[in-house]
């Protein structure tokens, strides 16, 4: 951008001086390191002669995508353009009233121009972040739905927690009862404890979430413009905190706390947790599926604007039957996973049976997997089909990557032979063809380029129709305009062929065989040149090489650049949301070990049974491990298959509604399996804990337990 006045100039020099003439050039810190520039280096303008001296940095830093440079007006000028603006920049004195200059100005300014209008800097500021940024207030919203998915997810870890508290002090809650508390004052003092730890646990989120707000804004560099704390959200996000923290604690205080005194002082806590197929949750869970299924089936078959709605709703009405529904088959999977387990062995059977032993518990903790893997899968596999539906799409609709041209389509000039030798020795260029051209025109006058085919136009562009003798090939928005045949007229003479659509030729062409090609024209040899960058990630490179080798930019055109933005857009959008989903899946892996300490406990007997019968604490600490990867598996197992499904129909629904030709299906399998990985290596780590600590136990002292 042209430098700004010095009065106005929002960076600062960290090193030599602004710039003065048309040759210089001051680079932000950002700017100069994606340049490897240095200070009174040389740079040129690609596909041009022109130099720039380095003679200033400054300490602005660059977005992701901008990088920002400081040249003087000469340069703009001295190139014959004129420098207007739409938008004045006014710095009042010190000490002056601004609403009252702006009233002001207002006045003055309203006599030359009622259009004009003045305004106060911060309130131009925030319109153009709030125009800029409405996106980003779209992408703020699904933030807030990623931690409602946390939030629910740390809610089955906090009922599992407490569930172990209150198995703990079973015993305390018994000697209150006996001298006289009853249960509704126990209950209070239950449910005032869990508001503190509410309280407590989500300010030290806030202070968490504050410190990672500052470090990620710090390592893009937005840090240098300062950091917004929006009070009212946070103070939502605390007392969201609060009250999730009640009302996940409130069953299992209300049912711990409803045991008689004499109950409660028994010494050995109940183990036995029989299994009841609810007949009215069986019904419910039926239906909810049933009703998904229909609006899914909605989703994937009409060509309807809405179809992504309905696959949200079918996803809302699946995941809560598959939820909701989890005591219904977790016992069994549980049973069919331990029924594998047990031939390898005493340990591996005694984990089966222990994990099978409450599976109420195991429900929960394997639903809080399934809903946290389920979702991170669904918007991997959403986000991976995505990407591969709309890279497909320009592959159909834009299948030349990159398309080098030394003229137009009225006067053809063959590409130098040195010059395309060296375009296909681009790095990141996987093959290349050479078309010949000429000049023609077509029915109503239309003057367009036509290119005679080549048998290489399949291996570059995938593109295998090629045009027979009766055929040319258009594009697809010009053929519209067009009847059935045309009459395709050059200075060799005139044919009349069979008009195909074809995504394969650009607005101002026209392909036939390279024997109609002499019929038609006097072709140019070499003409245009085709290039394949399957390696988007070199798009840029490949672009401005292919810019500097033909010398300007308006001879290379194609679809790469786009491409590899779509692409790049889709990767971050993709990592983004696996690393908030991660969050939900860490705090699922919690209440693994959360399950696993409450096992623990209740069968600290046994336990002390087993070591005194003679098996081993290693035995004992990998029975734990076991136990909590089958329980991981089951809940993963399940997280899957529903996201991968869900995946699949979110990408079918978007396919539909936005009316692409098909649709890609696709995994990204290492993230997959790496999240799986981790979520199994984590289920043993949370076992390491509950095991150490049934291992530590005497044997003689457990028993003793009272």
């Amino acid at each position: 951008m042209n430098l700004p006045p010095e009065q106005l100039r929002w960076a600062k020099l960290t090193a030599g001086h602004w710039p003065n003439t048309a040759d210089e050039v001051v680079l932000s810190a950002g700017a100069a390191k994606a340049l490897n520039a240095q200070l009174n280096g040389q740079l040129r303008l690609a596909a041009n002669q022109r130099t720039m001296t380095v003679v200033g940095l400054t300490d602005e830093p660059s977005g992701m995508f901008l990088k920002t440079g400081y040249v003087a007006d000469s340069y703009f000028t001295d190139g014959g353009l004129i420098l207007t603006s739409s938008v004045w920049t006014v710095k009042a004195a010190p000490g002056t009233p601004l609403p009252s200059l702006v009233d002001a100005l207002n006045t003055e300014l309203h006599k030359i121009n009622p259009g004009i209008k003045v305004q106060l800097g911060q309130s131009y500021r925030d319109t153009q972040v709030a125009k800029m940024a409405k996106d980003f207030d779209i992408f703020a919203n699904v933030l807030w739905g990623f931690a409602a998915i946390s939030l629910v997810v740390g809610m089955i870890t906090i009922a599992n927690t407490f569930s172990i508290t209150l198995a703990q002090r079973r015993r305390q809650i018994g000697l209150l009862r006996a001298v006289g508390a009853s249960g509704g004052q126990v209950r209070r003092r239950f449910l005032i404890e869990a508001m503190l730890l509410g309280l407590i646990g989500s300010l030290i989120g806030l202070t968490l979430g504050i410190g990672l707000a500052a470090g990620v804004t710090a390592w893009t560099q937005s840090l240098f413009w300062g950091l917004v704390l929006p009070a009212g959200q946070l103070l939502i996000a605390v007392g969201l905190g609060v009250l999730a923290t009640v009302v996940a604690a409130f069953v299992p205080i209300f049912k711990g706390t409803r045991v008689l005194p004499l109950e409660a002082l028994q010494p050995a806590l109940s183990t036995s947790d029989k299994r009841r197929v609810s007949i009215v949750r069986s019904i419910l869970c039926g239906l909810l599926l049933l009703a998904g299924a229909a609006v899914a089936a909605l989703a994937v078959t009409r060509n309807d604007p809405f179809a992504l709605g309905y696959a949200i709703g079918a996803g809302m009405l699946i995941s809560a039957g598959v939820l909701f529904g989890a005591p219904l088959f977790v016992p069994g999977l549980l049973w069919l996973t331990g029924k594998l387990l047990r031939p390898f062995g005493a340990v591996p059977r005694l984990a089966a049976d222990n994990a099978e032993r409450n599976p109420r518990r195991a429900a929960a903790t394997a639903t809080a997997l399934m809903l946290a893997i389920g979702l991170m899968v669904t918007l991997q596999v959403a986000t991976a089909s995505l990407r591969a539906t709309v890279l497909d799409e320009l592959e159909q609709h834009y299948p030349v990557d990159l398309q080098v041209a030394w003229g137009g389509y009225d006067a053809p000039v063959s590409i130098p032979s040195d010059a395309s030798v060296r375009l296909a020795k681009i790095p990141g260029v996987s093959s290349s063809v050479l078309l010949s051209g000429g000049h023609a025109t077509v029915d109503g006058g239309v003057g367009l380029n036509v290119l005679g085919y080549q048998p290489q136009v399949a291996t570059v562009t995938g593109v295998k129709a090629a045009p027979s003798d009766g055929e040319v090939l258009v594009n697809p928005y010009f053929a519209e305009d067009l009847g059935k045949t045309i009459t395709v007229r050059g200075s060799a003479g005139k044919l009349k062929l069979k008009v195909v659509s074809s995504e394969l030729i650009d607005y101002d062409q026209l392909m036939v065989s390279s024997t109609n090609l002499t019929k038609i024209t006097t072709p140019v040899s070499n003409a245009v040149m085709w290039l394949s960058v399957p390696d988007r990630s070199q798009a840029t490179n490949v672009w401005v090489n292919a810019t500097e080798i033909s010398g300007l930019q308006e001879r290379v055109n194609g679809s790469v650049a786009q491409a590899a933005m779509y692409e790049q857009v889709l990767n971050i959008l993709l990592a983004i949301t696996t690393g908030l989903l991660a969050v939900a899946v860490l705090i699922a892996l919690i209440g693994v070990s959360n399950t696993l300490g409450l096992s623990v406990l209740e069968r600290t007997r046994e336990s002390a049974l087993l070591r005194a019968l003679g098996l081993q604490a290693s035995s004992l600490r990998w029975m734990l491990t076991i136990e909590a990867i089958q329980v991981t598996l089951v809940g993963v197992g399940v997280g899957v298959l529903a996201g991968s499904l869900f995946g699949w129909l979110a990408v079918t629904a978007t396919g539909r509604s936005a009316g692409f030709s098909q649709v890609t299906f696709a995994v990204d399998v290492p993230q997959t399996l790496g999240m799986i990985g981790i979520a199994v290596v984590a289920a043993a780590l949370a076992s390491v804990l509950p095991g150490r600590r049934a291992a530590k136990a005497v044997p003689t002292e457990a028993l003793a337990e009272v």
